[in-house]
């Protein structure tokens, strides 16, 4: 209704009224805006990843990849056999290789929970780890909207000793693979002796499937290794299993290799009798992410206020027409 002399006479259908309650409108906007931004960021996450970890195999090779890291693994006529490198390097870039050769048992001469090989001494003979024998299992995955998020599977050996590996690769740290060591069954000489995974690191130009040379720029800071732009990082600590999960010291060292590269050892803690999980992860150092997210959300929440600012404009330019 309006007045006017005489009397009040109903409001006509298009009458309008003078005043527009702005921050109404704003409240309202906001909202809409806080929605359509929270369904364009999981857009916003899918491009950033790609179309999520690739994986498959082909004549015992496995692989998993994303836009960071590719990974190539292999048990097939040889002893496990890492291979990783950047995604985005050229073919005249660098791959990383990291093999696994032996268990044996030493002595901790002083105490500290590390093999030192010019000081400490192996007790009775090493077990090489085999080259043949190797159960792979099938793939597991989870996936999110069609994208890949997650890749598990294992490589066995059921032989004198019982060795697993357990490898593990998420879409969230996607310049990386997990992986986890399971012994069980090692028959121990002595109840205070250190058992040690022994391995090698090296790198090579992209054609090569064996390691050329030691990796550049090899660096140990504290537990883990660090060289030019991959990295191995290692636990301090290991699991064992008896019913119970107890933690156990797993320190590494390095030292020259008999082949190409270097030599790196994880000691153990003596786990006796029941089943040692260790989890340590490879990678390539990781790409600066942080501008991935902070740049596309910026972006739609400046949209979005520009947007809101327009809105505001013209209804204030209609309101005063009205005026």
């Amino acid at each position: 209704m309006r007045a006017v002399a005489g009397g009040v006479i109903p409001l006509a259908i298009n009458d309008t009224p003078s005043y527009i309650n702005y921050s109404e409108i704003m409240k309202k906007w906001y909202a809409l805006s806080l929605f359509v931004l929270l369904s364009i960021l999981p857009v916003v996450s899918a491009q950033m990843h790609g179309g999520g970890i690739s994986h498959g195999h082909s004549e015992g090779h496995f692989y998993m990849e994303t836009e960071q890291v590719d990974i190539l693994m292999t048990s097939h006529h040889e002893a496990p056999h890492f291979q990783w490198w950047d995604a985005n390097q050229t073919l005249h870039g660098t791959k990383y290789h990291l093999s696994f050769h032996s268990l044996f048992e030493v002595e901790d001469g002083n105490g500290d929970g590390i093999y030192t090989p010019e000081e400490d001494v192996i007790i009775g003979s090493r077990y090489t780890i085999p080259s043949e024998g190797w159960e792979t299992s099938e793939f597991r995955t989870v996936k999110d909207n069609d994208i890949t998020t997650e890749v598990h599977f294992n490589f066995t050996h059921k032989g004198a000793v019982y060795i697993q590996l357990r490898m593990h690769m998420y879409l969230s740290y996607q310049h990386q693979m997990k992986y986890d060591v399971i012994i069980s069954n090692w028959t121990w000489n002595q109840s205070d002796s250190l058992l040690v995974l022994g391995m090698s690191l090296s790198s090579s130009e992209m054609h090569h499937h064996f390691g050329q040379h030691a990796p550049l720029e090899f660096t140990k800071n504290e537990n883990d290794f660090n060289f030019r732009n991959g990295f191995m990082q290692n636990a301090v600590e290991a699991n064992i299993l008896n019913n119970s999960i107890e933690r156990i010291s797993s320190l590494c060292s390095y030292g020259n290799s008999s082949g190409a590269g270097i030599a790196l050892y994880t000691a153990f803690e003596n786990f006796g009798n029941n089943t040692l999980v260790y989890d340590p992860i490879i990678g390539i150092e990781r790409d600066v992410t942080l501008n991935q997210w902070i740049i596309p959300v910026i972006g739609i929440g400046i949209i979005v206020t520009i947007m809101a600012l327009v809105m505001v404009t013209i209804l204030k330019r209609l309101n005063n027409k009205r005026n």
